[in-house]
């Protein structure tokens, strides 16, 4: 999943986890996630408690607790996406630009057999993992897009 240039009045931009009425929680569970670019008053791309499951971006964590299993969670950087656009498939996708550190940053369990692994296909349909990094260890990308 890749949640990118969200604008909230209210909580985080892109992510927000609230108690908004009684006796009524919510829990943000996430992984392999890109959450970066948002905007909101309590926090830019999140705020609140979230769960990490691990191999996650994301780019600014003020207002927000990462907890859960933080394995290999990429904090602090921007992800390089290119512009919202058809990139094939059926809905728009953000590409991963030469550079970005979510290329091969995913969990390196074989996508779509459970558990946390990443899915075995991108938001376009394209299988995972695709390329695999300079030490061809091939690893599915972070995000809904497979370079």
């Amino acid at each position: 999943m890749t949640v990118r240039n969200n604008l909230a009045v209210g909580g985080g931009g892109g992510v927000a986890q609230t108690t908004c009425c009684v006796n009524v929680t919510s829990t943000v569970t996430f992984r392999n996630t890109i959450i970066a670019g948002n905007i909101g008053p309590s926090g830019a791309d999140c705020s609140g408690t979230l769960t990490s499951e691990g191999f996650n971006l994301i780019q600014d964590t003020t207002g927000c607790t990462i907890g859960g299993d933080t394995t290999d969670n990429v904090i602090g950087q921007a992800p390089l996406l290119g512009p919202l656009q058809v990139n094939g498939g059926h809905t728009a996708t953000h590409a991963l630009l030469e550079g970005s550190p979510a290329i091969d940053a995913g969990n390196e369990a074989v996508p779509g057999s459970g558990g946390t692994a990443c899915a075995a296909t991108d938001q376009r349909g394209v299988g995972r993992p695709r390329d695999g990094n300079a030490d061809f260890i091939r690893r599915c990308d972070i995000g809904a897009f497979e370079r």
